[in-house]
């Protein structure tokens, strides 16, 4: 009788303690369910893309493709009374507002940088509402890092390079996310560069609004006068402090000197000139995570926090003026009806050079102004001058 009974409560510890484990299970899967996706109604996508494995062409997760909607008529409001874009004073062009960030604070703090050379492609989708992945990217930058060195390179790819997309042959390289959302364009940005890209971000208008607005805007150096209706750019040369719509009407104005090349460089001085924000505010890891809860508020993000925050932890501490901004050199020309970018030789000469330590070394063109002073950091730790701009 003694056995039968030490069996039964045996059998009954045994049975409380399944239950007690699978609660836990439970609880651990939700929450990883619950981070994995953030947002059901995502404005940016965040995501991991593995290097171990070829990424495979099978798009049953991916949206279907859509042509972006047409854009809304000049001027005017858009639905709820938002304004489209900021006009000009009645003396013209917006003047100057803004100032130079200040001097960045010292960071406290431990720095995970063991995980050799960062790649980050960073995707603006042209699409203006809903899912960011439904839409073709008018913005191709791939972030390269040296965490120990504490240098990079941002490389600006042209929306319309004429490149070999798998699985659909040559077109616009724009056109790569929309065929197969952000997996597709990693594997195609791979492919042309041979940069062993491992994550990507993808942002449309309404999240990049939302975030340069949450962040209290950005101060951020307009290089020339810009006075462009269709993006909504109307600007005085010098320090402006930006707000959500105005930060993407200078992120979108393409009608200036080298046209879409020069966009490209212009948005990879935008990305300096947030860096420079981001040093000047921060100085702890809790700090920098302010600013990634913020991303995260708008953003589906495929990857743990804490790889989101290590990534942010080592973009904080790399000086903006240790940052080269480029993008890739090419000429215009016509693929049947298309007007399309080819790249040449030296955008494959730029795309060696920075895959094999994350850092422009070479002379390649510029187009535009270089990024202004980075305030309380020597001069020795500027990126090497560009040459002087070519039209293509």
């Amino acid at each position: 009788m003694l056995f039968f009974r030490a069996v039964l409560r045996g059998v009954l510890d045994w049975r409380k303690w399944l239950l007690l484990a699978s609660a836990l299970i439970l609880l651990v899967t939700s929450s990883v369910s619950a981070w994995m996706n953030v947002n059901p109604d995502p404005k940016i996508v965040v995501g991991k893309v593995p290097l171990d494995r070829e990424i495979a062409l099978v798009l049953d997760d991916v949206p279907p493709h859509r042509d972006p909607p047409p854009p809304p008529p000049r001027g005017g409001r858009r639905a709820g009374g938002e304004p489209r874009f900021s006009r000009p004073t009645a003396r013209g062009l917006i003047d100057p507002d803004g100032r130079p960030p200040g001097p960045a604070k010292p960071y406290v703090g431990t720095v995970d940088d063991s995980g050799g050379l960062q790649f980050v492609l960073i995707l603006g989708s042209d699409a203006r509402s809903g899912n960011p992945e439904r839409g073709r990217t008018d913005s191709i930058h791939v972030l390269a890092l040296d965490p120990a060195a504490r240098r990079g390179t941002i490389v600006g790819i042209p929306r319309d390079s004429w490149v070999n997309i798998p699985g659909h042959g040559n077109r616009k390289i724009n056109e790569a996310m929309n065929l197969g959302g952000p997996r597709l364009a990693v594997r195609t940005v791979r492919d042309l560069t041979g940069m062993p890209i491992q994550y990507y971000m993808v942002t449309a208008f309404e999240g990049f609004r939302a975030i340069v607005n949450e962040l209290g805007g950005v101060h951020a150096h307009i290089p020339y006068d810009m006075n462009d209706p269709p993006s909504g750019a109307f600007f005085k040369q010098g320090w402006h402090h930006l707000v959500g719509e105005e930060a993407l009407a200078y992120s979108r104005n393409r009608h200036v000197p080298a046209g879409d090349f020069a966009r490209q460089w212009n948005q990879g001085l935008l990305m300096i000139d947030t860096l420079k924000n981001l040093r000047e505010q921060t100085s702890t890891r809790e700090e920098v995570e302010r600013w990634l809860r913020i991303l995260v508020k708008y953003a589906r993000v495929d990857m743990s926090f804490s790889e989101l925050s290590r990534l942010g932890v080592l973009a904080r501490v790399t000086a903006s003026s240790s940052v080269r901004n480029t993008v890739a050199p090419g000429r215009t020309g016509m693929a049947g009806r298309a007007s399309v970018v080819f790249l040449n030789e030296k955008a494959n000469e730029l795309f060696r050079d920075v895959r094999e330590d994350a850092i422009a070394q070479g002379d390649y063109p510029s187009y535009g102004p270089p990024p202004q002073p980075d305030p309380g950091e020597s001069p020795g730790e500027s990126p090497p001058p560009d040459p002087p701009l070519p039209l293509p």
